[in-house]
């Protein structure tokens, strides 16, 4: 059964989801007219996506190519490869409906399951649009869900809750690395070893991440820049991560203070 479609698309664009409701009421009666529905809003909502990553095409761009712009930047940006996974399955799934949307003129007895199939595809884009328009820190909390797979055939799995806050923490950790003031070139340079260390506050059961590194002249220092305070625990291990992956290899990184049972608790 199609997944009910709520969120963005009710509360952006509510002819649009009068669209939807229209192709749910005939895709039995009227299958081809129904998927013609599903393929105009998907092709509406593909305007809104090319703004969420800063895409300025010309209105009259075909949908291919308005495709086509939106999978280059995906692949271009840099993404952390789990994040990488949702934004494509959203290009999948998009790319899907236009496809049986075009083949749509060719009614045969497969349309009424690709019906089925574009409803759940647009109801997770429409999960992609109600986290990616928010702020980043309403999405880190957000209730709403989006349908990953491994093929464009079915999404077969859910991202959970605690998945989308574990992507948007690490986002936030390498924007931390980003915001950097001490010259990090510097250390990269000089240092030949660092010490991140995680630290569990008595008073506030905060946790703390220090630093600490050693060139190959002097003793090692405690570099208190680096240092952040008043975390949760998974942002601590999320920042001393990407610690690892901004100074590594260039500087053997150590991290001390892991914790499985926080790690399982959170």
């Amino acid at each position: 059964m199609a997944a009910e479609v709520v969120g963005y698309i009710k509360e952006q664009h509510p002819k649009l989801f009068e669209e939807l409701a229209l192709s749910k009421q005939y895709k039995d009666s009227d299958p081809q007219s129904a998927l013609f529905k599903i393929r105009y809003v998907a092709e509406k909502l593909l305007d809104d996506i090319l703004l969420q990553f800063s895409i300025y095409s010309d209105p009259h761009e075909s949908f291919y190519n308005k495709t086509r712009l939106v999978e280059d930047r995906i692949k271009s940006i840099g993404y952390d490869p789990d994040e990488e996974k949702v934004h494509m399955k959203m290009f999948n799934q998009l790319n899907y409906i236009r496809i049986k949307g075009n083949e749509a003129v060719h009614e045969d007895s497969q349309i009424k399951k690709d019906i089925e199939l574009c409803l759940d595809y647009i109801h997770a884009i429409d999960g992609w649009l109600s986290i990616y328009s928010m702020t980043e820190n309403e999405a880190k909390y957000t209730l709403y869900t989006l349908f990953v797979s491994e093929t464009t055939k079915k999404p077969q799995v859910e991202l959970s809750i605690d998945e989308i806050k574990t992507m948007k923490i690490k986002e936030w950790a390498n924007d931390q690395i980003e915001l950097l003031e001490i010259p990090s070139h510097y250390i990269k340079k000089y240092a030949i070893a660092m010490t991140v260390s995680i630290l569990r506050e008595r008073l506030t059961r905060d946790y703390s991440v220090s630093v600490r590194v050693q060139d190959a002249v002097q003793d090692s220092e405690d570099i208190e820049m680096l240092g952040l305070e008043g975390l949760k625990y998974v942002q601590a291990e999320a920042y001393a991560d990407a610690l690892v992956s901004y100074f590594s290899p260039t500087i053997h990184v150590q991290v001390s203070g892991r914790s499985s049972s926080e790690r399982t608790s959170r």
